[in-house]
């Protein structure tokens, strides 16, 4: 009796963050957003002239990439209005001083939340 009623809520709990992730999951808008904001802080500098958008959505997380010279530039998913991008890295000068910067913190503040 114990064991179907922690399987009930188990499966309610995995059903309510499924339906958290697919409303707040981003957009292609939010993608292109973060991808600008990366390429402007020198963080990530995907060649935009030549280059080939792909967006993917899997109802509770998205994707996005940018292909350039046959290869990925940037690739992001977006999940609970989180993005986690990886691609080359820019010629941004690393920090000095003995102060660490945050790796987000030159992003706009909707994406830091």
């Amino acid at each position: 009796m114990l064991a179907m009623r922690v399987t009930a809520v188990s499966l309610f709990l995995v059903f309510l963050a499924a339906m958290a992730a697919y409303m707040t999951r981003p957009g292609e808008a939010q993608h292109r957003d973060v991808a600008r904001a990366l390429s402007e802080t020198g963080r990530m500098t995907p060649e935009l002239s030549d280059s080939r958008r792909l967006f993917d959505d899997f109802f509770v997380l998205t994707r996005s990439r940018i292909l350039a010279g046959g290869r990925v530039q940037l690739d992001c998913w977006g999940a609970y209005t989180r993005f986690l991008c990886m691609g080359e890295p820019g010629s941004a000068p690393a920090p000095s001083g003995s102060g660490a910067s945050l790796p987000g913190a030159s992003l706009p503040e909707a994406y830091l939340r």
